[in-house]
């Protein structure tokens, strides 16, 4: 999943919104995590490659205005991930966690 309302994230945890926030926060600030929290209150998870499409569209066209890379980010950005490659990266994690223990 791509996209997570924070305050559905928090229910699920039986947490507080906030204390869900902060831990997203702590996850990111860690490199565990990377995404951005909307005005909205949703987390959109990015994954580092499509960071680095949108820092190499930024470079490669100088100054952008955030109505041109929001624009982008629509092409840069896959929020409708394939459910098979997202279930393959959790298998992946899955037994890469279970190997190490």
């Amino acid at each position: 999943m791509k996209v997570v309302m924070l305050e559905d994230l928090a229910a699920h945890f039986n947490l507080k919104t906030q204390e869900a926030i902060d831990r997203v926060n702590d996850l990111q600030n860690m490199g565990q995590l990377t995404g951005v929290i909307d005005d909205r209150g949703k987390f959109i998870y990015i994954t580092m490659d499509e960071m680095e499409s949108v820092a190499k569209f930024i470079k490669q066209r100088g100054r952008v205005s955030i109505t041109e890379l929001a624009e982008s980010s629509n092409k840069l950005i896959n929020l409708n991930p394939d459910n098979n490659e997202t279930l393959q990266r959790k298998l992946n994690a899955k037994n890469e966690q279970d190997s190490s223990e």
